[in-house]
Order: C-alpha cells, then structure tokens, then sequence
C-alpha cells in the first residue's frame, strides 16, 4: 500500500453497538410494510426461477438492478408517507391547540 492511505480498518461483531428498537424494525416499519418488501423479494425470486435457471446459472446484473431499483422506490414512497402522516398529525395538533385556545 502506499504511505499515503490508511490501513483498512475491520470491525468485528463484538465492535459494533447492538441495534436498536427502531433498528431492529427497520426504523419503524410495521408489520405491513415489512410484508410488502417480502412481496417484492418473492416476486422477483419467482420471476427468476420461472426463467428456468439451471443449476449455477448467474442472476444478470440488470434483474438484480432492476430489483434494487423497485425496493428503493418502495422505500423512498415509505419514507415520503411516513413524513406526509407526521405532517397532518402537526396539523390536526395544531389545529386541536387553537380551537382549545378558543373556547
């Protein structure tokens, strides 16, 4: 290696903090969601072997891509539900605060 990059540092298992609750459920998903992710990796999984795939056959790059692609959108629309829910909740909160303010 050259002097002038760092040695590559290993974390072993030990290392790493354990996960937490929101970690563990992947930040909050629920059940649901979960499921749907599971429905997406079971899709794609049938799509491959109704490809008739023979033993050591390799998966192309473009449907493992394709299918890192429709997680991320799944994920990314997740997200943006997620953020739209908190905002009405700010919403109905705010509007709860200014009718008790009111009476």
């Amino acid at each position: 290696m050259s002097d002038w990059m760092p040695e590559p540092q290993v974390l072993e298992a030990k290392q790493l903090p354990p996960p937490t609750a929101a970690e563990e459920t992947f930040a909050g998903e629920t059940d649901a969601e979960s499921s749907e992710v599971q429905d997406l990796f079971r899709l794609f999984s049938s799509r491959l072997s109704s490809r008739s795939m023979g033993r050591g056959s390799v998966v192309p790059v473009s449907a493992l891509a394709k299918f890192s692609s429709e997680v991320d959108n799944h994920n990314k629309a997740l997200q943006l539900r997620r953020e739209m829910e908190v905002a009405e909740r700010a919403r109905i909160d705010s509007g709860q605060k200014n009718y008790e303010e009111a009476q």
